[in-house]
């Protein structure tokens, strides 16, 4: 971990020790930070870069904001990233400062670009865990980057819904008509049971190869992750006749906000609807709990929209908005990426 200051009126970037950035940046880090953002998930996943740098912004030696930054191969080139091992992650200023000192900041990542020789990539968190997203989409374009791509991603607003059973009435037909069949079926739903994370875990895993998708994290990694001071992980497991057929594992990623970071069902199950099953238990859940957001996370891969998908959250009664990637290349173009 590299610890530094970026001062803005000087363009001058200085190295400094944990202990003086901490100091610095006290009143800021005792913010709501995401979880991503947090030092225990950053002390984590440093390993997966070559490079982690805590870089704080100055304006007359007053700290005004910070980011975390990972230095990264991409394909035989180096790559800054924010996030470098996470969905997403977001620049946490000073909410005094002015929009033109932001943008100062933004210029600060371009310039530590060009002094490490590398293009830099940014996934910004969806608004609702950052208000003022479209501001800092602004900044950012106005600054030089591109647009590379925007996830489609989906949540339920739990502040819209007053009333579970009305939430469901005012669904689709189809869907109505699913959730009607999984209760009828006596599935079965256990949260946070001894072993439940590793039965959740396995459950998922066992949808990812019927699908033929990806499995980012392992058990032990989401297990690490579950044991952090910052963490909170839950895991539903949605069973039938003592069979273990479906399962989300969730992140608190804000204190107003949680992320299906993995959900599933297996095929064999499927004509029991064991996901909108699922999915209504997570949000009454969530719902009682106090939260105001459920992310349900994107419906892309590979940069494409996958609309069964799509589809499917919105059936299930998602909201959809957008997570923006962007880029800025130091050198070459940007469609040689």
């Amino acid at each position: 971990m590299v610890y530094c200051f970026y001062d803005i009126a000087t363009n001058e970037k200085t190295k400094c020790s944990k202990t003086d950035f901490d100091f610095r940046f006290k009143a800021l880090k005792t913010n709501e930070v995401l979880f991503f953002d947090s030092e225990d998930f950053h002390l984590y996943h440093s390993k997966n870069a070559d490079e982690v740098y805590f870089l704080g912004f100055l304006k007359e030696s007053k700290a005004i904001g910070y980011c975390i930054v990972g230095l990264r191969d991409n394909s035989g080139r180096a790559m800054l990233c924010i996030p470098y091992s996470s969905p997403f992650s977001t620049f946490y200023f000073n909410p005094k400062i002015d929009d033109l000192d932001k943008a100062r900041c933004i210029n600060g990542l371009k310039s530590m670009a060009n002094e490490l020789d590398a293009d830099f990539r940014l996934i910004l968190a969806p608004d609702i865990y950052d208000e003022t997203l479209a501001i800092s989409m602004g900044l950012v374009l106005d600054e030089g980057f591109k647009l590379q791509y925007s996830h489609v991603n989906n949540y339920y607003n739990l502040k819209e819904i007053t009333d579970i059973d009305e939430f469901v009435s005012e669904r689709a037909h189809s869907f109505r008509k699913n959730l009607n069949k999984a209760m009828r079926s006596n599935l079965v739903i256990r949260l946070n049971d001894d072993s439940f994370l590793q039965n959740a875990y396995e459950v998922i895993k066992l949808n990812r190869a019927e699908k033929g998708y990806p499995l980012a994290m392992s058990y032990q990694q989401i297990l690490d992750i579950s044991i952090m001071d910052k963490s909170k992980v839950d895991a539903f497991v949605v069973s039938s006749e003592q069979t273990d057929i479906a399962a989300a594992i969730v992140f608190e990623i804000s204190s107003n906000a949680v992320q299906v970071v993995y959900w599933g069902a297996l095929d064999e199950y499927s004509n029991l609807r064991p996901m909108e099953f699922l999915a209504m238990n997570v949000v009454k859940y969530y719902k009682e709990k106090g939260y105001d957001y459920v992310d349900i996370g994107p419906s892309t891969a590979d940069d494409k929209i996958s609309h069964g998908l799509l589809r499917f959250k919105k059936t299930i009664g998602c909201h959809t908005n957008f997570k923006p990637v962007f880029l800025w290349q130091t050198r070459g173009s940007y469609d040689s990426d």
